[in-house]
């Protein structure tokens, strides 16, 4: 008995060992994917989309935001800071200010230049 329990169990050892064990250290997952199989965006994507969307709504009334919009717009900038390079999210939210400070659109088309162009670290 305990030699048919050696055979059959010698397999599920054997795949376990072969497909269980890829050399990793496990911490990897696979993309997290969408109903229709596209990758999901990244937390920092989400984040960085929703300001660009929202700077762009904004266009030439830049200069009129109030002061409430104005503070979170810079902070949905600063918080990019946990995900990107630093230098690159503190030139962009330094542009932002300008931009709403002079009521500039020409700057914000160019920050948008800058935010899809914003990689993560």
């Amino acid at each position: 008995m305990s030699r048919r329990l050696l055979l059959l169990g010698a397999p599920v050892v054997l795949a376990t060992m072969l497909f269980g064990c890829n050399g990793d250290s496990g911490d990897s997952q696979p993309p997290v994917t969408t109903e229709n199989g596209n990758e999901a965006p990244t937390e920092f994507e989400v984040a960085r989309d929703a300001l660009y969307q929202e700077l762009d709504s904004y266009g030439a009334n830049i200069g009129v935001l109030p002061d409430d919009v104005r503070d979170d717009l810079l902070a949905s900038c600063r918080a990019l800071d946990e995900f990107a390079a630093s230098d690159d999210v503190d030139d962009i939210c330094a542009a932002i200010e300008q931009a709403i400070a002079d009521g500039d659109p020409g700057l914000i088309d160019l920050v948008l230049n800058e935010l899809a162009a914003l990689t993560a670290k």
